[in-house]
C-alpha cells in the first residue's frame, strides 16, 4: 500500500508530471505557428546569433545595441546545431516545465490536475521565440526561491543556497531584458515598508541580494559598451523608439503618433537616421518623446491612465492557435474586416476559440489581483514569503507598462506567480475542522 504524503502518493505525482508535459505540449504544439514578434526574431535576434556564432559581437559595428545578448547566445546554440527554431522551443518547453515543478516543490503545493490549465497563459508565454519566456520562468523561479528564503528559519547553509539561487536568477533576467535592472527598487521599497511595520529582516536580504545581483549581472554589458558604445550603458538602445510609439496607444493623441514600429523608423527617417534603434535614433527619438511629453502633459497622463487601466483588465497573451490554418491574408480578414466569407469553418472555429481564451484572461487576470488583495492573511506559511516579492514585481510591473507601454504580453509575467500564490491560500488556511484552504465563500465575505 502506497502511503499519502503532503504532496500526494508517487502515483498521484507522477500522473500529473505526466499531465503537466501532455497539456504544455499541446499548448505549444498548437502555437508554433505565432507571428507575435518573429519579425524581430528573424531580423534582429537571429542576426546577432548568426554573428555570435561566428564568434563576434556585432553591436560596436552597426553602433545598435540591441537586442540584449543574452536571448541571441540561447538562439546560437540551436543555430550551431542547425535547428533555431526547434531548438529555442524546446529549451524553453523544458524550462517552462522544470521551472513549474520546482516551484510547486519550493512552495510545498499539494500538484491537483484541475489546477493544470490555470497555466495555459503561461505555456503560451514560453511558447512564443522571445525572451520574454525565458524572463517570465526566471522571475517565478526568483519568486519561490526568494519565499523559500523568507520561509526558512534555521540558520543552515542551505538556507543561503535559496538566497544564492534567487539572486543569480535576477543577474540572467537582466541579461535578457535590461529594464529589469532596476526591479530591485521595487524589492527594496516593500522590504523598507514591511522592516518598518514588522522587522522583517530576510525581505531586506533578499532585496539586497537582488540589487547586489542585477549590479553583477549587467556589469558585463555595462563594461562592453563602455569600450564599444558612445558611452558604458546600463540599457540597450531600443528604449527610446519604444517610449516613442508607445505615446501612440493613446487613442487620438495630439501628436499623430500610431502604436506601429513603422512610426519609430519614419521619425528616424526624417532624420536621416537608418534605424531609429542605434545610437543615434535613440538620441533622436529621446528629443522627440522629451519634446511631446512637454508639449502635452495632460495628454500623456491620460495615456499613462489608459495604459494601468489596460494592464488591470486587459487580459493576458493566450496563444495564436488559429494561424495552423490561417493564412495571413485571412487572419487579417477575419480581425479587421470581421467577414468570414472564404475562409473555412475550422479555420472560424479554431479563430473563434483562440479569441474566446484571449476573452477569458480579462476576467481571469482581474479575478487573481482582487484575490491576492482580498485574501491577504499573515501566517500562511509560503504565502507570506511569496507575497512581498509578488507584490514588489506588480507594482514594478505595471509602473513600467503605464509609463511605458502596455501589450498583454507585459502582464503574464506577474501571471505564473498569482496563480502560485492564490493556490497557497486555498491549500492552507484551515476553514473549518479538517478541511484546508479558502472557500469562495470566505471570500466574498
Amino acid at each position: 500500500m502506497i502511503e499519502p504524503t503532503r504532496h500526494g502518493t508517487a502515483e498521484s505525482r507522477v500522473g500529473f508530471h505526466w499531465a503537466l508535459v501532455a497539456f504544455a505540449l499541446l499548448v505549444f504544439g498548437g502555437n508554433w505557428s505565432h507571428s507575435n514578434q518573429q519579425q524581430i526574431f528573424i531580423t534582429r535576434y537571429i542576426s546577432v546569433a548568426e554573428a555570435v556564432l561566428h564568434g563576434v559581437l556585432p553591436y560596436s559595428v552597426t553602433h545598435v545595441f540591441y537586442p540584449m545578448w543574452g536571448y541571441p547566445v540561447t538562439v546560437a546554440l540551436g543555430l550551431a546545431l542547425g535547428h533555431p527554431t526547434f531548438v529555442i522551443e524546446m529549451l524553453q518547453l523544458v524550462s517552462a516545465l522544470l521551472s513549474l515543478v520546482a516551484a510547486y516543490w519550493l512552495l510545498d503545493l499539494q500538484k491537483r490536475l484541475r489546477d493544470i490549465p490555470l497555466f495555459l497563459p503561461y505555456f503560451a508565454l514560453c511558447s512564443v521565440k522571445w525572451p520574454d519566456a525565458f524572463v517570465a520562468i526566471l522571475f517565478l523561479l526568483h519568486v519561490a526561491l526568494s519565499a523559500k528564503f523568507i520561509q526558512s528559519t534555521a540558520s543552515t547553509r542551505g538556507r543561503w543556497i535559496y538566497l544564492t539561487a534567487a539572486g543569480f536568477v535576477l543577474a540572467l533576467i537582466v541579461n535578457f531584458r535590461t529594464e529589469y535592472f532596476l526591479f530591485p527598487l521595487a524589492e527594496i521599497g516593500v522590504a523598507g515598508a514591511y522592516f518598518v511595520r514588522r522587522r522583517s529582516k530576510p525581505l531586506l536580504m533578499v532585496a539586497a541580494a537582488s540589487a547586489l545581483a542585477c549590479a553583477l549581472g549587467i556589469l558585463p554589458w555595462y563594461l562592453y559598451t563602455a569600450g564599444s558604445a558612445s558611452h558604458a550603458r546600463l540599457t540597450t538602445s531600443n528604449g527610446a523608439g519604444v517610449a516613442y510609439i508607445s505615446l501612440g496607444q493613446l487613442p487620438g493623441n495630439p501628436w499623430g503618433i500610431r502604436h506601429l514600429d513603422s512610426d519609430a523608423f519614419k521619425k528616424a527617417n526624417q532624420r536621416g537616421i537608418a534605424d531609429p534603434y542605434s545610437e543615434a535614433g535613440e538620441h533622436a527619438l529621446t528629443e522627440a518623446v522629451d519634446s511631446a511629453v512637454a508639449a502635452h502633459p495632460a495628454a500623456f497622463a491620460m495615456k499613462v491612465g489608459r495604459n494601468l487601466g489596460m494592464a488591470l483588465v486587459g487580459g493576458l497573451y493566450t496563444g495564436e492557435y488559429a494561424n495552423l490554418l490561417l493564412t495571413d491574408p485571412q487572419r487579417t480578414q477575419l480581425e479587421q474586416a470581421h467577414s468570414v466569407k472564404g475562409i473555412p469553418f475550422s479555420s472560424v472555429a479554431i479563430f473563434a476559440a483562440e479569441k474566446a481564451l484571449r476573452i477569458l484572461s480579462m476576467p481571469l487576470l482581474l479575478l487573481l489581483m482582487l484575490l491576492f488583495v482580498r485574501l491577504k492573511r499573515p501566517g500562511h506559511g509560503a504565502g507570506d514569503g511569496v507575497y512581498p516579492i509578488l507584490l514588489s514585481l506588480i507594482l514594478y510591473r505595471l509602473a513600467t507598462v503605464a509609463l511605458i507601454q502596455y501589450e498583454p504580453r507585459h502582464l503574464n509575467l506577474i501571471y505564473a506567480p498569482l496563480v502560485f500564490y492564490v493556490l497557497i491560500l486555498f491549500q492552507s488556511r484551515p476553514l473549518v475542522a479538517g478541511k484546508r484552504g479558502y472557500s469562495l465563500k470566505s471570500f466574498l465575505r
